[in-house]
C-alpha cells in the first residue's frame, strides 16, 4: 500500500468530514492501492510503459504492416509517430498520415498546422494574402494582433525552390505553408511544443494534400 499526506480544506480532513488539529495535518497515513491503476508494461529492454500506451503499440505494428503509409518501414517508426501525436493531443491515423520525422525534427502538413492553431482557442490565423506571387498570413491570440508571416515568390527563388517541381505545379499552396509554418514558430510555439516545419522544409519531396486546396477557405479580405 502506498503513503500519502491528509489532504486539508479549511481545517477539515476531506476524507472523514471532521476538524482536524494542526499537529495532525502532516501525520501519514496508510491508503488502499488505488482501484484500477494502470498497469505497467515493459518494453524489450525494460523500459516501462504505462498500460495507455500499451493500444499505440499494438497499433503501431497494424498501421505498419497495412501498407497504406509508405513512408513508415517499420513499427517502430509507427510508434514514434504514434507518441509525437499523442503529444500534440491528436488521433492515431492523423498522426500517420499527417506527420514526419527528419532526423529528429517534426514536420506536418500546413493543413494540421493551421488545425493545430485554431484548435488552441487562444490563437487564430487570417489570411490577408494567397496567390502565385506570395501567402500572408496574420496570427491572432485572444483577438489581439501577434505578428505577421509573409513568403512571397522573391523568397522562394532566392532559397533555391522554384526549380522543385512542388513549385512549379502547386506554387500557391507552397507559398501558404512556408508562411503558416514559420507563423508556428515564431508566433505560437507552445501549441507545437516547439519547433514545426512543413515537410518541404527539411527536405521531403511530398506533393501537397488534396486537403491543403482546403486552405483556401480561410481566405479573408
Amino acid at each position: 500500500p502506498s503513503c500519502e499526506r491528509d489532504r486539508l480544506t479549511g481545517g477539515i480532513n476531506v476524507r472523514t468530514n471532521r476538524p482536524i488539529a494542526p499537529e495532525q495535518s502532516l501525520v501519514p497515513v496508510q491508503t488502499a492501492p488505488v482501484a484500477n491503476a494502470p498497469e505497467v508494461l515493459h518494453l524489450t529492454g525494460g523500459l516501462p510503459v504505462s498500460a495507455g500506451l500499451n493500444e499505440d503499440i499494438v497499433v503501431a505494428g497494424l498501421l505498419a504492416r497495412s501498407g497504406f503509409f509508405p513512408s513508415v518501414t517499420d513499427s517502430a517508426q509507427a510508434f514514434a509517430k504514434l507518441l509525437m501525436g499523442r503529444e500534440l493531443g491528436i488521433g492515431q491515423v492523423t498522426a500517420m498520415r499527417e506527420l514526419y520525422v527528419v532526423q529528429g525534427r517534426l514536420a506536418m502538413s500546413a493543413t494540421l498546422i493551421g488545425a493545430l492553431i485554431r484548435r488552441t482557442g487562444v490563437y487564430d490565423y487570417k489570411v490577408p494574402k494567397l496567390d502565385n506571387e506570395g501567402a500572408v498570413i496574420d496570427i491572432y491570440k485572444n483577438g489581439e494582433f501577434v505578428g505577421r508571416s509573409e513568403f512571397y515568390q522573391k523568397d522562394a527563388e532566392a532559397a533555391g525552390l522554384l526549380t522543385k517541381d512542388n513549385y512549379k505545379k502547386w506554387g500557391r499552396n507552397m507559398f501558404m505553408a512556408r508562411a503558416i509554418s514559420n507563423a508556428g514558430r515564431w508566433f505560437c510555439p507552445e501549441v507545437f511544443i516547439g519547433g514545426v516545419y512543413t515537410p518541404d522544409e527539411l527536405g521531403l519531396n511530398i506533393p501537397p494534400s488534396s486537403a491543403d486546396e482546403v486552405i483556401d477557405a480561410v481566405y479573408s479580405e
